[in-house]
């Protein structure tokens, strides 16, 4: 394994949804878009979100065990 390192790739097939290098548990992914009404015209957004729990290797080389939110 390499020491851990973020990255952040888009949800889709084939995709790495964790966004830890040597990660080994549960993500879950909310991909959502949406709008609304402001003044004067109209409004977008979209958001990608992430939580992950489990073990990675860390920078110390060591294995770690956590839990991490990507909003």
């Amino acid at each position: 394994m390499s020491s851990s390192r973020a990255h952040v790739k888009l949800p889709g097939a084939g995709a790495e949804p964790s966004t830890i290098t040597d990660f080994n548990g549960f993500v879950a992914i909310a991909d959502i878009e949406g709008s609304g009404t402001g003044s004067g015209s109209g409004l977008t957004f979209a958001a990608d979100m992430r939580f992950m729990t489990g073990t990675f290797q860390g920078t110390d080389n060591r294995i770690h065990r956590g839990t991490f939110g990507f909003i």
